[in-house]
């Protein structure tokens, strides 16, 4: 998709996702244990559930709270079109201007820096990259890295915040932008919501200093990750389908015979 032809691309986005959202609505994972034969459900939560969208709220409001009154600074990161081909090429671009950035920062600034950082598509197809930092960095070392030295843009922007309410107002705005203006207007797909998602490209990200577990699948990870447990403890599990919730709700003998005759059909 390239960037100056994005909005002929829109429809097409927007059909796929329209797609995806019958296929994953009101629906729950179902894993079964090789070894017991017990069932796991799993909630089918993505970044278009509205579930998920008010727990990542609640949870950036919770992080406003860990930047430090009068420190906090906000930045806004722009790209120069010309430097990429496609939307893709675009995304991939900023995550290494990104990293670049970043690491210089811990440079000169030490290595226990705290941030947020969240991703906006405008309306013409162009990424932005908006962060907060948790301390003051010298303007003129930033642009120069990010204008001269890596050649990524030449505009940003920075506004000083001054308590935690214009922390959460900054973090919260654009989380609203990109994962709940269409939720609560039943508007038209949020852009950078499906641009994001078509991307496989995460909304926001945050440094350690700042880890309250924001993903979903952390409650299920110990369950499903071997490599956190013992080898007597590993377990294998079997993907059965992802049923309607009502079905998931029905007694495993029943759920197994769902699938059972659903697998029949095919």
């Amino acid at each position: 998709m390239d960037y100056h032809e994005a909005f002929g691309q829109w429809d097409n986005l927007k059909f796929d996702w329209a797609q995806y959202q019958t296929e994953v609505h009101d629906k729950t994972i179902i894993l079964q244990n090789e070894e017991t034969e017990l069932l796991l459900k799993i909630p089918y939560i993505t970044r278009a559930s509205e579930q998920y969208v008010r727990r990542v709220m609640k949870k950036l409001r919770r992080i406003a709270n860990k930047f430090e009154t009068g420190r906090a600074f906000f930045w806004t990161f722009t790209l120069d079109p010309s430097q990429f081909m496609s939307l893709y090429d675009m995304h991939k671009g900023l995550g290494r201007y990104w990293n670049k950035l970043l690491t210089a920062i811990k440079k000169r600034y030490g290595r226990t820096l705290a941030y947020i950082k969240i991703q906006e598509t405008q309306k013409s197809g162009m990424l932005h990259l908006h962060v907060l930092f948790d301390r003051y960095i010298e303007i003129a070392f930033i642009r120069d890295l990010w204008a001269n030295v890596y050649g990524a843009g030449v505009e940003i922007n920075v506004q000083r915040v001054y308590d935690h309410a214009g922390v959460a107002h900054y973090l919260t705005k654009y989380m609203t932008k990109t994962l709940l203006d269409d939720i609560e207007t039943s508007a038209e797909p949020n852009m950078t919501k499906v641009i994001l998602w078509a991307l496989w490209a995460r909304s926001f990200s945050y440094s350690r200093l700042l880890d309250y577990g924001l993903t979903n699948s952390n409650q299920y990870r110990a369950l499903l990750s071997p490599s956190l447990m013992d080898e007597e403890q590993k377990s294998h599990w079997l993907y059965l389908g992802a049923a309607p919730n009502s079905v998931a709700e029905l007694s495993d003998r029943e759920i197994l015979a769902y699938f059972a005759e659903k697998y029949a059909e095919r």
